[in-house]
């Protein structure tokens, strides 16, 4: 009977390691999946910037798709900023549009503020719908400038080929 009561006890040793080691590889792998299961209340920073800015009267965040980001670039009055790395902007961004980079807001910002201020509409943008940049950068401008600010939401990749590029 003694060799029972040890295998016993190796056996639920090891199925207990076996449930910590699954439950922290399912953890990590839902942090790093898109969409992961919300366990803790955390909200990525482009929805905790929209549902922000839909509480505010003064100036809101507005999302933008394709169509609307066509239509705004040949208008007069509105500017699209480039919120991402300098080299990604220099690789190819809409005609026209300027960069400040959402990592270095406070450097870039006041060199174009100007232009920003002179535009009827600010449009931020950055690579694709998985790029938060263009949101934060979109709320570090309603907080700087009080006004309504549009984000493109499907970035440089959906452009392509829809609209010019420069370099």
């Amino acid at each position: 009977m003694p060799n029972m009561k040890v295998f016993v006890k190796r056996l639920i040793v090891r199925s207990l390691c076996l449930v910590v080691i699954a439950s922290g590889v399912g953890l990590i792998v839902n942090a790093v999946r898109t969409p992961g299961v919300d366990l803790f209340g955390f909200q990525p920073p482009k929805e905790k910037i929209v549902e922000a800015s839909k509480k505010s009267e003064e100036a809101v965040v507005t999302v933008i798709k394709l169509a609307e980001a066509l239509r705004l670039r040949t208008g007069q009055g509105v500017i699209f900023i480039d919120a991402r790395k300098v080299a990604e902007y220099e690789a190819g961004h809409i005609p026209g549009a300027i960069n400040i980079p959402s990592e270095g807001f406070d450097e870039a910002f006041p060199s174009n503020k100007q232009a920003i201020l002179s535009a009827e509409k600010i449009v931020t943008y950055c690579s694709d719908v998985e790029c938060d940049e263009a949101y934060e950068l979109a709320e570090m401008l309603r907080e700087e400038l009080k006004r309504p600010i549009l984000v493109f939401a499907g970035g440089i990749k959906e452009y392509q080929g829809k609209g010019p590029i420069e370099k």
